[in-house]
């Protein structure tokens, strides 16, 4: 059988372009078989002209028998269910469902409504966080490794995704309470609500598009965050979506919503699963190198140790990494018994990362001067407590950030410095 198979992404504010646009497929030859995922429609060739009704319903619930067989009696059949939608069947000219315009508009407010008070909610609470995340980067307020500043750098699509959410559920709540006063004027006169003009549907169209892709966006990040905490937090969080899916379904007499949820909660485990085996080793490909250096204090990896010092020359602890699509953050402590070392590194592939970083790190060590080695340098030096010095070297290549921090027994020597300056480059190096 020949298929043909689109997006079908209406937000809820748009029955009537959704119910246009059905009419126009039943017009031309095409029924509707079925809908997946709320998402993608796939029509069939209709023997004859057909026409559809949108109508509202509770998204929790199936439909009353009752009005399933009036509707029926009145030449309508029930084809799928849509969220807040039922979408009805009949042949081309049979009259429509619904004729009050005033109920309608009733309908309206009651359903939409439900939909439209979380979309300005987040609407408002994101462009809040905007405005805060802007705010910080203009003042560059340091935050430890991961300060909102260089946040950016981490999650460079989450931000600007967050920041075009908020955008876009403003202009969703304009575009709602445009609805409104239509569907207001058409209580009003009593007559039907109009067809939506070409440039409307446009709207509609791109509107349930994004919201489509707003969905599938937060879900990839989500996804790629659990997928960082390791393979046995995937495995726990699809177990438990699965066993929360079969007890959905398996319930005496699930309605609509645990039948959608449950759906939900199976496809969800599933895609953890693909996407930590298929998609997170590609997306991790991406993402920006860490240092290529073992420790501050010794070039062999094999002398770093990781529980206790032992024979090794070198105890490393306390690290912490932090990997973005534009930037990595990586730091650690360490020790060799006598001196005491640690490391904050920067690697970014943005300059205006670099930067912030820079300034930033800067700002949180009072004192640091350029050295006589270059302007890429700058170092303090400080008497810690007693006879302990603490020496910080700040280097900033085209590549990234790198401060070491030295706590000895007397002045840093000649020869550890060179060898700590030497590291310090190399954790820059491409």
């Amino acid at each position: 059988m020949k298929y043909r198979y689109e997006l079908f992404c209406y937000s809820v504010i748009d029955l009537k372009a959704a119910q246009a646009h059905l009419n126009r497929m039943g017009a031309s030859g095409w029924r509707l078989d079925r809908i997946w995922l709320e998402t993608v429609a796939r029509y069939v060739p209709a023997d004859r002209p057909v026409s559809y009704c949108v109508d509202w319903c509770d998204a929790r619930f199936d439909e009353n028998d009752d009005y399933l067989q009036l509707c029926a009696d009145a030449g309508w059949t029930f084809v799928a269910k849509q969220g807040y939608w039922n979408l009805y069947e009949a042949p081309a000219g049979t009259p429509p469902i619904q004729t009050d315009s005033a109920l309608e508009y009733e309908r309206f407010q009651k359903q939409v409504w439900k939909q439209m008070r979380w979309g300005a909610v987040l609407g408002g609470a994101g462009l809040l966080f905007l405005a805060w995340l802007l705010w910080l980067t203009a003042q560059e307020i340091p935050m430890d490794g991961n300060t909102l500043l260089l946040w950016m750098g981490m999650a460079p699509v989450g931000a600007v995704f967050f920041g075009l959410s908020a955008v876009m559920g403003l202009v969703g709540l304009a575009r709602f309470f445009t609805q409104l006063a239509k569907w207001r004027r058409a209580a009003r006169t009593g007559e039907p609500v109009p067809d939506p003009g070409r440039g409307e549907r446009t709207a509609a169209k791109v509107f349930g598009s994004w919201n489509a892709f707003f969905w599938v966006g937060w879900i990839a990040i989500l996804t790629h965050c659990l997928a960082k905490e390791g393979f046995e937090k995937v495995l726990f969080y699809a177990v438990v979506w699965i066993a929360i899916g079969i007890w959905f379904r398996k319930r005496p007499f699930p309605t609509a919503g645990q039948r959608r949820e449950a759906k939900g909660c199976m496809i969800a485990a599933v895609w953890v699963l693909l996407y930590w085996l298929l998609l997170f080793p590609v997306a991790r490909s991406w993402e920006t190198p860490g240092p290529a250096i073992p420790s501050l204090l010794t070039d062999d990896p094999a002398r770093v140790a990781a529980q206790s010092l032992g024979d090794a020359d070198t105890l490393r602890y306390n690290v912490q990494e932090t990997r973005g699509l534009l930037l990595h953050y990586t730091s650690w402590d360490e020790t060799d018994g006598d001196n005491q070392a640690s490391l904050s590194c920067y690697r970014s592939r943005w300059e205006a990362l670099t930067d912030a970083a820079f300034r930033s790190m800067l700002r949180q060590t009072p004192g640091l001067a350029p050295a006589e080695e270059g302007e890429a340098l700058w170092e303090m030096e400080e008497v810690w407590r007693a006879d302990v010095v603490r020496t910080v070297y700040l280097l900033r290549t085209e590549n990234g950030v790198a401060e070491a921090t030295l706590f000895t027994v007397g002045p840093v020597e000649d020869a550890l410095k060179t060898d700590v300056i030497r590291r310090m480059e190399h954790c820059l190096e491409e």
